[in-house]
């Protein structure tokens, strides 16, 4: 079972984590559904990792989550079937609109 921070758009593919921006205060995983899906539908195994934002939840809040998130996956990525050695992260998408 992901954690309630995550969703698992692929299993496939390289690894991709997709962050929601805007100074760790604005947008949510709701908010890059569609980039998720972008990515997965470019074969890419994608989690979109929501985070505590500011200021309601001031820094380090939204980092340890992140972090969080990323060591939640990597030791679960063989069951995803993903690729430790392809991985990456985004935070803006302009290239996928």
């Amino acid at each position: 079972m992901l954690p309630e921070t995550l969703w698992l758009v692929s299993r496939k593919g390289p690894c991709r984590f997709c962050i929601h921006g805007d100074g760790f205060a604005i947008g949510s995983k709701k908010s890059h559904r569609l980039v998720g899906r972008k990515f997965a539908a470019r074969g890419h195994l994608t989690f979109v990792i929501n985070y505590r934002p500011s200021p309601r939840h001031p820094y380090p809040a939204s980092i340890e989550d992140f972090c969080q998130a990323l060591c939640w996956v990597w030791d679960r990525l063989d069951r995803f079937d993903g690729d430790k050695h392809r991985r990456s992260a985004t935070e803006r998408t302009a290239d996928l609109a």
